[in-house]
């Protein structure tokens, strides 16, 4: 009897598209100089859409504690996101290079084509990394704690490194979204969403379904529209003459921003349980998403990013009055994700045929012996 493979869900699948589109968004917004020079009215539009994307990089990280909590670490999936990195570090390099677009010195070179990220330039990849170096220990940790620690320790957690340093200021603990210790964070909740399902929660498991997306969609919105609300209240007190005013302004405006943002932790939170509801299988989704990491890596490579934003016309020095530019930056981030879903494409494909080398499987292999033997 022939056996039919299960194809695999496409919730988070789907999830990662959009979260990948809304990081491109999000570029198009705070890496050009747009909201430097536009009206008051374009700048509350685009700091609303801003907001309302800002759950991106949680939502990579928490997936990656929903599955990963449970599977072995591998070290070939290391050296994978490495060498995608380095292939675009070089490609660019290269290209920009010939064209004569930019002037690099040896430094530049020689950083841009080192095997390490030296530069900085995808720090989310180099924390990424990071985690999946540490997770076989975060996972010895996940499975020798029950229910009622797993959600102490993301209190504690939270408490240390979410509330206290954005309200404090308290450099020693300091987290702003961009650190190991907040992918840590997201790891170990990402494992609790999987280890205890909110379907099988005391307080949803009486809901149906479509309650249950009522409901996070409703913790959504008011989680993004509260940050959205208290940001532009914070900035209305920092205009105060009173010293004291203003620096309760700064105080609370501190974490509106941050990744690691209480009200940013509740929206990505509700986010992300959203699509652990949903029941999607889908070919077409499962193979996009494995390719919008490239997307990333494209579109945010340094020598890229120095030029895509003038090229589009988003560094402007006049003062941007028409609503436009919010039609014109949807536009761009479409046509950004399709093009960098190309180019990944065909970078697949050339990396398909070079693993088929018998040359590079024998490097490869002495490699991860190395390391495991390590």
């Amino acid at each position: 009897m022939e056996v039919v493979k299960k194809q695999r869900l496409s919730n988070f699948e789907l999830m990662r598209i959009i979260s990948m589109f809304m990081i491109v968004i999000w570029h198009l917004i705070t890496r050009s100089n747009i909201l430097d020079h536009c009206s008051e009215t374009i700048y509350i539009i685009l700091k609303f859409i801003q907001y309302f994307t800002i759950v991106h990089v949680n939502s990579f990280v928490l997936v990656t504690g929903y599955f990963q909590y449970k599977s072995t670490f591998k070290i070939n999936k290391v050296t994978s996101l490495l060498g995608q990195s380095l292939f675009y570090r070089i490609l660019f390099v290269v290209i920009f290079s010939l064209l004569g677009i930019v002037s690099l010195s040896q430094v530049d070179i020689i950083k841009n084509v080192f095997p390490l990220d030296v530069t900085n330039n995808y720090w989310f990849l180099n924390a990424y990394v990071v985690l999946l170096c540490l997770s076989p220990f975060l996972n010895k940790l996940i499975e020798n704690i029950d229910q009622r620690q797993h959600r102490r320790l993301i209190f504690i957690m939270i408490l240390l490194f979410s509330i206290i340093p954005n309200l404090s200021y308290q450099s020693n603990i300091k987290n702003d979204g961009f650190m190991v210790v907040h992918f840590i964070l997201l790891y170990f909740v990402g494992s609790y969403f999987a280890k205890y399902p909110i379907k099988n929660n005391i307080h949803f498991k009486n809901y149906s379904k479509n309650k249950k997306q009522v409901i996070l969609i409703a913790i959504f919105c008011f989680s993004y529209l509260f940050n959205f609300l208290l940001y532009n209240f914070c900035n209305y007190l920092i205009s105060f003459d009173s010293p004291l005013i203003r620096e309760v302004g700064y105080y609370f405006r501190s974490g509106c921003e941050l990744y690691s943002g209480i009200m940013v932790l509740i929206q990505s939170f509700s986010y992300f349980l959203f699509f652990e509801t949903l029941s999607i299988r889908n070919k077409l989704i499962n193979s996009i998403a494995s390719l919008t990491l490239g997307v990333y890596l494209i579109h945010e490579n340094l020598l890229v990013r120095e030029q895509l934003y003038k090229f589009l016309n988003l560094d402007v020095d006049y003062v941007i009055t028409s609503t436009s530019v919010v039609g014109r930056i949807f536009i761009y981030a479409i046509l950004i994700f399709i093009i960098c879903l190309l180019i990944e494409k065909i970078r697949v494909i050339i990396f398909k045929a070079v693993n088929k080398c018998k040359f590079i499987i024998k490097i490869k292999h002495k490699f991860h012996k190395f390391v495991i033997e390590f």
